[in-house]
């Protein structure tokens, strides 16, 4: 490996650069000394103690420290210090992290004073950020707005204030959207993720939890008077009743409002058993449930009598009559007893088994689920499993029919 040789400094070169140094430049001192690199220049100069000459300009011009040019002393040569009210003596152009040479529309920022910073904190929470813009600072934008009131402390609006700016900016946006068309796969986006926020429940409708103003009200009330009256009812024009909802079964609701007025004895039998308590809770019930499903026991008696189901009970002859109330109260008694149950739960159980095509084995299943606390996030407090003064042995002991 070759040893570096070290180019030392004349006698001559020494001179020079006392001469020079003070006066010149670095990059002229360069090309001067050729050969020799900055750093070597300015590291010979500081071992021989060398400074740069305070070289005098005329009113309102400067000196570049850098390049020795006499430029106007003003924010398009020269940057400010944050803390100086004097610029920098080295110019926008021999530094270009400054930017901004010889730029007129350049402006310089301007640090706030404690007298500014109190009047913006007392002025933030009662306007909204375009408010501000257009009274008190033009010159910012909203974004800078909310940096400095958080950098202050005071990142937030009062109510009023708040629900003004959610105002404007629906106006701004109701502008910039009108007319304009949306992609299907901006679409499908948008459905995802509200679709996710639901799930997550973390979506909060606007209106939740908030008290609309009288004018509000008063608006509402005219935009919707008279939308859903006479003719003009949805209802009215299509309506769902008798075949035409979607629940239809042929008109079979009468006859089965008719029996279940014959079952009394079945229902108060039931109560007893449960101690007139839901069984699931150990609470007040409302409901007997039919572990067995009542209208199974409606389709068998008739299928046992030989008859057809009809929509109303004073469809069939006198004799049949009694014949089907005779029958159905036959078969609660070979089904076995109900069970007493609070609405939620009883609600609950048909909402995840149906009305009507549930069997004796999904009651089971629920019945374990619930005292496992699977439906405790969908149910009030009190209805919880962990609330419950019952337990699963108890409620199979109520329903032991069905478990035998």
């Amino acid at each position: 490996m070759e040893k570096k040789v070290c180019n030392k400094w004349t006698n001559e070169e020494i001179e020079k650069l006392k001469e020079l140094f003070p006066y010149k430049s670095n990059d002229e001192l360069v090309e001067y000394f050729n050969g020799r690199s900055k750093n070597s220049i300015i590291n010979k100069a500081n071992k021989l103690g060398l400074k740069k000459a305070e070289l005098k300009a005329k009113e309102g011009f400067c000196t570049c420290k850098k390049c020795n040019r006499e430029l106007p002393w003003n924010s398009q040569y020269y940057p400010k210090m944050k803390n100086e009210k004097n610029p920098r003596k080295i110019c926008r152009e021999c530094n270009p992290k400054y930017g901004n040479f010889l730029k007129d529309d350049f402006k310089e920022r301007v640090h706030w004073s404690k007298e500014e910073e109190e009047l913006f904190i007392s002025r933030y929470p009662y306007y909204t950020n375009e408010e501000l813009r257009e009274k008190f600072y033009p010159n910012l934008t909203d974004k800078q707005l909310s940096e400095k009131a958080y950098g202050l402390g005071v990142s937030y609006k009062n109510e009023e204030t708040y629900w003004r700016a959610r105002k404007q900016q629906s106006a701004k946006m109701s502008i910039i959207m009108t007319g304009k068309e949306v992609s299907e796969e901006t679409r499908r986006k948008l459905s995802e993720k509200r679709k996710q926020q639901y799930k997550d429940g973390t979506w909060i409708p606007s209106w939740l939890g908030r008290v609309p103003s009288k004018e509000e009200r008063e608006k509402l009330s005219k935009r919707v008077k008279g939308l859903w009256s006479g003719k003009n009812n949805p209802r009215y024009k299509n309506p769902l009743k008798g075949k035409d909802n979607p629940n239809w079964n042929g008109g079979i609701t009468y006859i089965y409002v008719a029996l279940r007025e014959n079952i009394k004895d079945w229902k108060v039998k039931s109560m007893e058993l449960c101690n007139y308590k839901c069984a699931f809770t150990g609470r007040k019930f409302d409901e007997v449930h039919h572990i067995f499903p009542f209208n199974k026991i409606v389709d068998l008696s008739l299928k046992e009598l030989e008859l057809d189901l009809k929509s109303n009970l004073g469809e069939y002859s006198e004799d049949d009559r009694i014949a089907i109330i005779n029958k159905v109260k036959e078969k609660h008694a070979e089904y076995g007893l109900g069970i007493c149950l609070s609405k939620e739960i009883h609600k609950l159980f048909h909402s995840k088994y149906s009305f009507v095509n549930f069997t004796v084995d999904d009651f089971k299943v629920f019945i374990e689920d619930y005292f496992n606390g699977k439906y405790d996030d969908e149910l009030e407090d009190r209805l919880k499993s962990i609330n419950s003064s019952m337990n699963l042995e108890e409620v199979k002991k109520l329903a032991s029919f069905y478990y035998a």
